[in-house]
């Protein structure tokens, strides 16, 4: 025997045992029919999660309901023009990641980096002219240059 689903309302309590990212916390059901897969969304509940404000058009739209969940009249993927825009992003975004993404990639690691220098391969303490603490610093001050032209050619491989 079926149980009868015509009069089964959700509480604050039921939707709080939903986790974040099922659509039914945020107050959109899908349910079966025989044509395939339908949407019910709850307003109020929409709103109380999600925290959008509705424009006055979409607010006279979903008052028109008669029931307690709004019915989208288009049921298709391609019904609604915002899925192109997403396509086309998506599409955008795959293409970068197959072709652009390997060879800035590739670029990148046929720049050298530079070698660390260290207070020994000073030409300066090596002829006894400076201290080991000059060399230290000049090596330091070598390398934070070499880094930094280094930061700077990756860069423009990026940009």
């Amino acid at each position: 025997m079926k149980k009868d689903r015509s009069n089964q309302k959700l509480t604050k309590a039921d939707f709080e045992k939903f986790a974040y990212h099922d659509t039914r916390f945020y107050g959109l059901f899908y349910t079966k029919t025989d044509n395939g897969i339908k949407v019910k969304i709850d307003p109020k509940r929409m709103r109380s999660t999600v925290g959008c404000m509705l424009s006055y058009e979409q607010a006279k739209i979903i008052n028109k309901r008669q029931t307690h969940y709004f019915y989208p009249k288009e049921s298709e993927y391609e019904d609604y023009c915002c899925n192109m825009f997403a396509d086309r992003i998506r599409d955008i975004q795959n293409y970068w990641e197959e072709h652009y993404k390997e060879l800035i990639t590739y670029a990148k690691k046929r720049i050298e980096k530079p070698r660390e220098l260290m207070p020994g391969d000073n030409m300066l303490l090596m002829q006894g002219i400076a201290e080991y603490d000059e060399a230290v610093m000049m090596s330091n001050w070598e390398n934070m240059k070499n880094q930094y032209e280094y930061a700077e050619k990756c860069f423009e491989v990026v940009a």
